[in-house]
């Protein structure tokens, strides 16, 4: 969608492709980037030579080189979407990371080799999933790759025993219980914050409710109080301006009514528009930009791809009249692009004009000056887990994009073990 010179002011998520939270926010992400950093203390032993096996070493090093990156690059790419694939993969990864500090500790001295921490540090990695029960699982297959890898050597070496063996695996199962321990209370913290943003978005969805039945009781007052008798008041101006002898006074009162009656009625469709609870936010955002394009003289484009009702629409639609109403008085634009798209958790909006622009810095200071119009909104689509970001666009004029999550989980607000409350993919 062009504005008419050559660019496109909204830049959205390709189809098919909706809007995702950056993998590097992701414990997954962090996951794979501790398993990166186990390269550098592998290196440091490379480098300290005295390897019993330093071909093998430097082969297993660079598949676990290889792997590390490109277990990194797939997290990257996939931020979303758990479930029992998701958890099956995760499990070949792990068995993977175990095989590979099993294969490089047997090449650097089994159990005089320094790589033998590893398996004390990498459980630790885990909690970053807040997953006890997956962490757990880890804690004990390192358990059992240790002890494994101890049975390979016969349970000594240069300056093991049995009984130093013995106290280090066990030092590795302290470790592993104390790891799922801290997952269970991260989870837990996790479950209680989830639980008390559902409660806050719940309350604002009662709020929400409770204003736009207020509103609707003001509506109808205006329209069936005020507005009739302005309407009856111009008929009977109608009639005396008719009859060509009207003094230039009541013909003055004639058309302060007409222009009162129509700012009311359009005073009375902001406060409750009709087409928002018949039709839902698509139309009533074509209504609004209709009415904006009338008002400011604008040339207004839609994107709509949403039909029907939303969550959170009543709040979508003022926030939407809101920047509406902000580009007609400030902007000077010729034209305004509405785009409005769901992505897999969230309903996007975004309004972008070719106008003169945003200056930030007055922006951040119109709430201490008494412009508090926008920055209400924004307080509101925050206790409702939503955000607005209004920026420069990219060949000028301002961007405003919405996004307001769903809350299909306000009534579970605990995810299931086996998956990241964020639904990310366990590294």
């Amino acid at each position: 969608m062009s504005d008419g010179r050559g660019r496109d002011p909204v830049k959205a998520a390709p189809a098919g492709r909706p809007e995702q939270v950056p993998s590097w926010t992701l414990p997954s992400w962090y996951t794979a980037v501790a398993r990166l950093s186990l390269l550098i203390p592998l290196v440091i032993t490379l480098a300290a030579g005295s390897l019993p096996d330093p071909v093998t070493f430097v082969v297993l090093l660079l598949v676990y080189a290889v792997w590390s990156v490109l277990r990194a690059v797939w997290l990257r790419g996939r931020p979303v979407g758990a479930g029992i694939a998701a958890r099956g993969q995760t499990a070949v990864a792990v068995v993977a990371d175990l095989g590979l500090l099993v294969g490089l500790t047997l090449a650097s001295g089994g159990p005089d080799s320094p790589v033998r921490f590893a398996f004390f540090v990498w459980p630790v990695a885990t909690v970053l999933w807040r997953l006890p029960k997956a962490t757990g699982a880890v804690g004990a297959g390192c358990l059992a790759a240790y002890v494994t890898m101890l049975a390979a050597y016969g349970f000594g070496g240069t300056r093991a025993t049995e009984g130093d063996a013995a106290a280090e695996a066990s030092l590795l199962l302290w470790t592993a219980l104390v790891c799922v321990l801290i997952a269970a209370i991260l989870a837990l913290r996790e479950r209680q914050v989830s639980a008390l943003l559902a409660a806050r978005r719940a309350l604002l969805r009662d709020a929400i409710a409770a204003e736009a039945r207020e509103r609707a009781v003001l509506a109808d007052a205006l329209h069936d109080g005020p507005l009739q008798t302005l309407l009856a008041a111009g008929q009977d101006l109608a009639e005396a301006t008719g009859a060509g002898q009207a003094a230039p006074s009541v013909r003055r009162a004639d058309e302060s009514v007409h222009r009162t009656v129509r700012e009311l009625r359009e005073a009375v469709f902001a406060l409750h528009p009709q087409v928002l609870s018949a039709a839902g936010l698509g139309p009533a955002l074509r209504a609004a930009g209709e009415r904006a394009a009338h008002r400011g003289s604008l040339t207004v484009h839609y994107d709509l791809r949403v039909s029907g009702h939303v969550p959170g629409e009543e709040l979508l639609y003022s926030v939407a009249n809101e920047l509406l109403t902000n580009v007609v008085r400030h902007a000077r634009a010729a034209t305004v692009d509405i785009r409005l798209e769901t992505a897999s958790d969230a309903v996007l909006l975004t309004v972008a004009d070719d106008g003169v622009g945003i200056d930030l810095a007055a922006a951040r200071r119109s709430p201490a000056e008494g412009h508090v119009g926008l920055a209400g909104h924004r307080a509101r689509l925050e206790d409702g887990g939503g955000t607005l970001d209004v920026v420069p666009g990219p060949d000028g004029g301002t961007v405003a994009r919405v996004r307001l999550p769903f809350t299909p989980g306000d009534d579970n607000g605990a995810p299931e073990e086996g998956a990241t409350p964020d639904g990310a993919t366990p590294g």
